[in-house]
């Protein structure tokens, strides 16, 4: 049911940074993200817009949201 969702970093002094955003209708597969390497203290997902399923659910249905630092092998 989600249709647009952003996902931003908030680092010390609280300056919201960007790293995704994706607007569009979703499947069942998980969707992956590749952020820049920074610092921060809370990622936040923000759901911007949903749509109503045909039993008339418009929740946002969230299975797992998740966050890894996957350094660069050499």
């Amino acid at each position: 049911r989600i249709r647009h969702y952003k996902i931003e970093a908030l680092a010390g002094e609280g300056a919201a940074v960007l790293l995704a955003e994706r607007k569009g209708a979703l499947t069942d597969s998980p969707v992956v993200h590749e952020f820049p390497v920074i610092q921060a203290r809370i990622l936040k997902l923000t759901i911007l817009e949903t749509e109503t399923d045909p039993r008339g659910y418009s929740e946002p249905g969230i299975r797992r949201f998740e966050a890894y630092y996957c350094p660069e092998r050499s």
